[in-house]
């Protein structure tokens, strides 16, 4: 069964068969992760693309009100209860397309201009803001999301990571959280939350 929803055409419920078809497509061992209210709210192992399918559907009985999510053992995810890989074939597809108009209206925008046509203000913004869209996104595929690690992060990063490794190998990222939340709080203050959330966001590419 299919529904429509916004951009594309947005799969609402798991077919076994395109489960098995995207879980092919993975390393094992491989896991279903459980999203409810914007969190992970339960982990399902899954040994081989077999046996996806099968445990894909008694986890859709089990968290009605969630979204799954198939993830291989590199992190890839191969398939998503609200995204499919054909799903992202055609969004790829149409994104293809709205790049070439964007192409087609820059050239005539600029004609227009290089015929003595000027701009009214709120086209400047229109515009303005349009670039620092498409570089968000170009940023973002290019892997640096416009974001520069000094060597100060670099080496604070080592020692988080060499620290965590002393207290606990297998630490789990609830812990790292609370003890990030715990520093922030005592050392920087409540007016550096959202300036702090701002960067992370953009490194993580969220």
């Amino acid at each position: 069964m299919k529904k429509t929803k916004l951009f594309g055409d947005f799969i609402t419920e798991a077919s076994r068969r395109k489960v098995h078809k995207a879980a092919k497509q993975g390393s094992y061992p491989a896991v279903i992760v459980v999203v409810q209210d914007n969190k992970v709210i339960h982990q399902e192992p899954v040994s081989t693309p077999d046996i996806a399918p099968a445990t894909f559907n008694v986890m859709q009985e089990k968290y009605p009100k969630a979204v799954l999510h198939l993830e291989d053992i590199t992190g890839k995810r191969l398939f998503s209860e609200s995204v499919d890989i054909e799903t992202i074939e055609n969004l790829n597809h149409m994104a293809h397309t709205d790049l070439e108009r964007i192409a087609d209206y820059a050239d005539m925008i600029k004609d227009r201009m290089s015929k003595g046509q000027d701009l009214n203000a709120w086209m400047y913004h229109k515009i303005s803001d349009s670039v620092s869209n498409l570089n968000s996104v170009h940023d973002t595929m290019d892997g640096t999301d416009g974001v520069v690690e000094s060597k100060k992060s670099e080496a604070l990063g080592n020692a988080i990571e060499k620290a965590m490794i002393k207290i606990d190998d297998s630490m789990s990222y609830e812990d790292f959280a609370l003890a990030v939340g715990q520093i922030l709080r005592d050392e920087y203050g409540q007016h550096n939350f959202m300036p702090f959330m701002k960067v992370l966001h953009k490194d993580l590419g969220i």
